[in-house]
Protein backbone atom coordinates (compact mmCIF):
# COMPACT_ATOMS: atom_id res chain seq x y z
CA UNK A 1 0.00 0.00 0.00
CA UNK A 2 2.99 2.68 0.96
CA UNK A 3 3.99 1.94 -2.55
CA UNK A 4 1.24 2.81 -4.23
CA UNK A 5 0.79 5.78 -1.86
CA UNK A 6 3.98 7.05 -2.84
CA UNK A 7 3.70 5.81 -7.05
CA UNK A 8 0.46 8.58 -6.48
CA UNK A 9 2.94 11.83 -4.43
CA UNK A 10 5.19 11.28 -6.98
CA UNK A 11 3.30 11.14 -10.20
CA UNK A 12 4.97 7.88 -11.66
CA UNK A 13 5.88 4.27 -10.42
CA UNK A 14 9.06 3.65 -8.70
CA UNK A 15 11.69 2.50 -10.29
CA UNK A 16 13.97 -0.41 -9.96
CA UNK A 17 16.41 0.98 -7.13
CA UNK A 18 14.09 3.09 -5.39
CA UNK A 19 12.21 2.10 -1.77
CA UNK A 20 9.40 4.11 -0.24
CA UNK A 21 10.45 4.47 3.85
CA UNK A 22 8.36 5.45 6.36
CA UNK A 23 9.89 8.64 7.74
CA UNK A 24 8.53 7.02 11.20
CA UNK A 25 9.64 3.59 10.47
CA UNK A 26 6.00 2.86 11.27
CA UNK A 27 5.12 0.73 8.64
CA UNK A 28 1.32 1.33 9.26
CA UNK A 29 1.76 4.74 9.27
CA UNK A 30 0.56 5.52 5.44
CA UNK A 31 0.15 9.24 5.60
CA UNK A 32 2.09 10.37 2.40
CA UNK A 33 3.70 13.02 4.71
CA UNK A 34 5.54 10.13 6.65
CA UNK A 35 6.54 8.29 3.23
CA UNK A 36 9.63 9.07 1.40
CA UNK A 37 11.62 8.18 -1.68
CA UNK A 38 14.59 6.79 -1.09
CA UNK A 39 17.56 5.02 -2.99
CA UNK A 40 18.19 1.20 -2.20
CA UNK A 41 21.90 2.56 -1.49
CA UNK A 42 20.38 5.11 0.90
CA UNK A 43 18.11 2.97 2.39
CA UNK A 44 20.28 0.33 3.55
CA UNK A 45 22.49 3.17 4.85
CA UNK A 46 19.79 4.57 7.32
CA UNK A 47 19.05 1.17 8.69
CA UNK A 48 22.66 -0.08 8.50
CA UNK A 49 25.09 2.79 9.18
CA UNK A 50 28.89 1.91 8.38
CA UNK A 51 30.57 0.80 11.66
CA UNK A 52 33.27 2.94 12.54
CA UNK A 53 36.79 2.18 12.25
CA UNK A 54 38.81 1.83 15.23
CA UNK A 55 42.87 2.65 15.93
CA UNK A 56 45.45 0.61 15.94
CA UNK A 57 49.04 1.01 16.30
CA UNK A 58 51.47 -1.42 13.91
CA UNK A 59 53.44 -3.54 15.86
CA UNK A 60 56.72 -3.26 13.63
CA UNK A 61 56.93 0.03 12.58
CA UNK A 62 54.59 1.91 14.95
CA UNK A 63 52.43 3.60 12.25
CA UNK A 64 48.99 4.43 13.30
CA UNK A 65 46.61 2.57 11.27
CA UNK A 66 42.48 2.06 10.89
CA UNK A 67 40.77 -1.12 10.82
CA UNK A 68 36.64 -1.95 11.05
CA UNK A 69 36.65 -3.90 14.54
CA UNK A 70 35.62 -6.91 12.74
CA UNK A 71 38.50 -7.01 10.25
CA UNK A 72 40.97 -6.62 13.27
CA UNK A 73 39.15 -9.43 15.45
CA UNK A 74 40.02 -11.76 12.25
CA UNK A 75 43.28 -11.00 11.88
CA UNK A 76 44.38 -11.74 15.45
CA UNK A 77 42.54 -14.67 15.91
CA UNK A 78 44.55 -15.43 12.91
CA UNK A 79 47.96 -14.66 14.47
CA UNK A 80 49.65 -16.36 17.86
CA UNK A 81 50.91 -13.25 19.18
CA UNK A 82 47.46 -11.07 18.84
CA UNK A 83 49.21 -8.19 17.13
CA UNK A 84 47.89 -6.55 14.44
CA UNK A 85 50.85 -5.07 12.00
CA UNK A 86 49.73 -1.92 9.19
CA UNK A 87 51.09 -4.08 6.13
CA UNK A 88 51.89 -7.83 5.23
CA UNK A 89 55.13 -6.69 4.65
CA UNK A 90 55.02 -5.48 8.72
CA UNK A 91 53.87 -8.42 9.49
CA UNK A 92 56.20 -10.51 7.39
CA UNK A 93 58.53 -8.41 9.16
CA UNK A 94 57.54 -9.00 12.38
CA UNK A 95 57.14 -12.89 12.34
CA UNK A 96 60.55 -13.13 10.87
CA UNK A 97 61.71 -10.73 13.75
CA UNK A 98 59.98 -13.42 15.93
CA UNK A 99 61.94 -16.55 15.02
CA UNK A 100 65.19 -14.72 14.98
CA UNK A 101 65.41 -14.59 10.97
CA UNK A 102 67.63 -12.11 9.70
Amino acid sequence: MHRVLLENKLGRLLRKGEIAHHINEDKTDDRPRNIVLLTNSNHTGLHHPAKKLKKFKCVMCKKSFQLKPHVARLRMSRNSTKKLACSPTCGVAYGNRLRGAR
